[in-house]
């Protein structure tokens, strides 16, 4: 399969449903993984690289065609694009990133959360978490059994390193909640649960 040309979404025999508040990146990785493709097959990983770089106001094309490739055009319309831009941008400063650490290259995760369900969380990608907002744990984009850096270029499918690990096998650190991550651990869309970070 040639990775110069879009793959549409009736060209997959196989389609997981996405999960509620599941990254598009994640279910991207889940899509192309249980349909034998690297995330890279298509050009749509680096259209969402794109997406999560840039700014909305100009990337709305992308994300009609990547909620299309989905099969949830609908999902170009969450509250979570918009909110997602004001967390990115500053009012005095819309020309340029407020906070420079996006999460397009790296799969950062909670280990508690993809132990209970492996699926990877909109709230993953915004570029100031740095705990989950459920469980109180250091997010992380290394593999928990040996310790390496992940990519979602290099992340084998069935969330397993390149050394076969799958990545969220290991103990959950703690640590000390942000005011921010405590905010978000009560927000309908990042918590749909309402289950407050302890």
């Amino acid at each position: 399969m040639t990775t110069s040309r879009f793959i549409t979404y009736r060209d997959f025999p196989c389609r997981p449903q996405r999960q509620n508040g599941e990254s598009l990146v994640g279910y991207l990785y889940r899509l192309m993984s249980a349909n034998g493709h690297t995330i890279s097959t298509g050009d749509h990983y680096r259209a969402v690289q794109q997406l999560y770089r840039g700014d909305l106001t100009r990337s709305r094309e992308p994300l009609q065609r990547l909620a299309n490739f989905i099969g949830n055009p609908s999902y170009q319309y969450e509250p979570f694009w918009r909110e997602r831009l004001l967390m990115q941008y500053s009012v005095e400063s819309s020309g340029g990133l407020s906070f420079p650490k996006l999460r397009a290259d790296s799969p950062w995760m909670c280990p508690a959360c993809m132990q209970e369900d492996p699926y990877h969380r909109e709230y993953w990608t915004l570029p100031l978490a740095n705990t989950c907002p459920r469980h109180g744990v250091s997010l992380s984009a290394c593999c928990g059994v040996c310790g390496g850096a992940l990519t979602w270029a290099t992340l084998q499918a069935g969330w397993r390193c390149v050394r076969g690990h799958t990545v969220y096998e290991a103990s959950p650190i703690a640590a000390e909640s942000t005011a921010r991550d405590r905010l978000f651990s009560i927000h309908p869309h990042f918590a749909p649960n309402g289950v407050e970070a302890p």
